[in-house]
């Protein structure tokens, strides 16, 4: 019986984790993307891995530094002004708008003007804090690179305090 209850507890331990990256984080962006996507309310990671095939090179991605709820209703009041539910989100083309706008093809990012898959050009404003580069864009939005200290990176996942607009 206390085996059981040990089993139990560890299973529920482990069901509280979202899919992979409280246990582990990929080296590779598409990977630490496609892991993220496996989240029930990670709907911005569905959209970003739904492009990604379609990409080549190392990609950089924008993601919220929030939780999978948080980020989806940001996204959610985002959409909202454009007439369009979260519900009906992935399947429409704002999904892709959405997705390529988000992302870099790049292995990460530098100070200067860069443009994301959209074709879309940023300016970008990267300096160190603490040994941990941190980026702002266009005067927006800021955050950190995750994959930064990850041995045999490939592309970065920079957490944001936003998203880039679409």
């Amino acid at each position: 019986m206390k085996r059981l209850s040990i089993a139990v507890a560890a299973l529920l331990l482990l069901g509280a984790c979202s899919l992979g990256l409280d246990l582990y984080t990929p080296p590779d962006s598409r990977d630490f993307v496609a892991s993220c996507a496996r989240g029930y309310d990670a709907v911005a990671c569905k959209a970003l891995n739904n492009v990604s095939g379609s990409l080549s090179g190392e990609l950089t991605f924008v993601l919220v530094n929030a939780s999978d709820a948080d980020s989806k209703a940001m996204l959610a009041r985002d959409l909202a002004s454009k007439g369009i539910g979260i519900e009906a989100f992935l399947s429409s083309p704002e999904a892709r708008k959405f997705a390529l706008a988000n992302t870099f093809v790049a292995p990460t990012l530098s100070t200067g003007r860069l443009a994301t898959a959209d074709g879309k050009g940023h300016d970008v404003q990267c300096s160190q804090r603490e040994g941990t580069q941190f980026c702002r864009i266009d005067g927006q939005i800021e955050g950190f690179n995750q994959l930064q200290r990850e041995p045999g990176r490939s592309g970065s996942i920079y957490l944001m305090d936003g998203y880039l607009p679409f």
